[in-house]
């Protein structure tokens, strides 16, 4: 089992609803962890993640760049050195904002595996 990674290692995707989005996970239960995720995530300028919701927490640290995140009605804007959270059911939705990607680190709780 690996128990670090880097982030030009690990395979990227795009997530489902996002247009001008990539993801990387790059912690959770491959590297031994179940409790949480943790994922690096880039929207470039432009992009962005639609309205939706999840069954779980995901809480946001931005890395740099800008962006416009709107949770549950409400809209914030967001900067490097700023958090943000979606709580589990709440709608939430991402824009990339400026000239440059916004880049974030993500963690989502595992709460649905621990609910059953």
């Amino acid at each position: 089992m690996e128990y670090c990674v880097r982030l030009k290692d690990v395979k990227s995707y795009i997530p489902e609803g996002h247009s001008g989005t990539v993801n990387c996970t790059l912690i959770d239960e491959k590297t031994g962890i179940k409790d949480f995720i943790l994922i690096h995530g880039e929207v470039h300028p432009g992009g962005r993640a639609e309205a939706h919701s999840h069954p779980f927490d995901q809480g946001f640290y931005v890395l740099s760049g800008r962006g416009k995140v709107t949770i549950d009605g409400k809209e914030y804007q967001v900067e490097g050195g700023s958090a943000y959270c979606a709580p589990a059911g709440v709608t939430h939705q991402v824009v990339a904002l400026g000239p440059e990607p916004l880049r974030v680190l993500r963690i989502d709780s595992r709460r649905e595996y621990h609910s059953r």
